[in-house]
């Protein structure tokens, strides 16, 4: 039995097509086939009959509106749907750097220096069937953190199909996730922890900082925490303080960790799609995460510490909105609270924010 599809998408048999549509049947005729023909053509035992198929199309009857889409209706049937061949646009050569770094948040150069760390695990072995390059398939990717869009819009943007969008994003996200280790990472030399410890320092005189944690909502299906443990590496601030060395304690604490949550507003600021939600899977959400983290270390690093403008299709209010709502505020679980883990924090209290107060 054949199977057939129409042009409503709907999958017919034979038997259902020939009986849904006898007008086109009654122009292609089964007659005993002569030894030779001047007005007809041979094929396959079947023989068609100009004569009237052409009188038909040149005069045309009330009840036969529909012939010419007949014929394009048996053509498609024959041969197929004809190949979409998509029209993409080189964005990396043709838009100015102001341009660029507005629709993909990251500068020319920057994206670059990338594409040459990761070019190799994007390239096909091949250019058949018009394969999508790498730094298309980069661009792509960084279209998608800059906007949060759907990936319809996106495949419309990059001029490729939705499908090939999705795989192109979770590639090129794994292959961006994979340069962790160059990019979040603590200092691993006396030097550059010294350094940093001093820059926090001059935050708030808050000492012997090496690093600052703080939580922000991405709309992801994940559990989150309420809070993080006082410990002897990680200090947290008083829930009560009710001495004046306890309260400065926590004024250093909080003014010393506020760059954290500047660091989240830059960073959504930067790739919008983590304050308007990730449409993907959630495994690939979280290589996302990690993505756009490296790619943000990167662009500092490089000299592009600010993000640009935002995109014209965002609106900077609803933006900054989704951002303030997305902080998470300071709750310390009560089963948390435990004495012999606040002995540090105890101590710095006692022997330096005293000391401060006193002086």
């Amino acid at each position: 039995m054949k199977i057939h599809q129409n042009d409503d998408g709907e999958i017919v048999t034979e038997h259902e097509r020939s009986t849904k549509r006898p007008h086109i049947e009654k122009y292609f005729e089964t007659e005993p086939t002569p030894s030779t023909s001047s007005h007809s053509q041979q094929s396959s035992g079947i023989e068609v009959n100009q004569d009237k198929w052409l009188t038909k199309l040149k005069y045309g009857f009330e009840d036969d509106i529909n012939e010419v889409q007949d014929v394009e209706e048996v053509e498609l049937i024959e041969f197929g749907l004809p190949r979409q061949v998509y029209i993409r646009i080189d964005y990396f050569d043709v838009l100015d750097e102001a341009s660029f770094r507005r629709r993909f948040r990251l500068s020319r150069e920057c994206v670059h220096h990338l594409l040459a760390q990761i070019e190799h695990m994007l390239e096909f072995p091949h250019n058949l069937n018009k394969s999508v390059s790498p730094i298309n398939q980069l661009l792509i990717t960084l279209r998608l953190y800059s906007t949060g869009g759907h990936l319809q819009t996106i495949a419309d943007f990059g001029g490729m199909h939705v499908s090939t969008v999705s795989r192109i994003v979770k590639r090129v996200s794994e292959a961006i996730a994979g340069l962790y280790r160059n990019y979040i990472t603590f200092p691993n030399d006396i030097d550059g922890l010294r350094k940093i410890q001093q820059d926090f320092y001059d935050i708030a005189s808050f000492p012997r900082v090496c690093g600052a944690i703080d939580c922000t909502h991405i709309k992801v299906e994940s559990p989150g925490d309420s809070g993080y443990p006082c410990n002897n590496y990680l200090l947290t601030p008083l829930l009560h303080p009710a001495t004046e060395a306890e309260q400065l304690y926590n004024e250093s604490h909080i003014r010393t960790r506020n760059c954290i949550e500047r660091c989240f507003g830059v960073l959504k600021r930067r790739f919008p799609i983590l304050a308007y939600g990730c449409r993907l899977k959630i495994n690939s959400t979280l290589t996302i995460i990690v993505a756009t983290s490296i790619l943000h270390n990167m662009a500092i690093q490089m000299g592009d510490v600010e993000p640009p403008i935002l995109p014209a299709e965002l609106d900077e209010h609803e933006l900054n909105v989704l951002i303030e709502n997305g902080q998470i505020p300071e709750m310390i679980p009560n089963n948390l609270l435990d004495n012999n883990r606040n002995i540090v924090r105890q101590q710095m209290i006692q022997y330096f924010f005293t000391f401060i107060n006193n002086y």
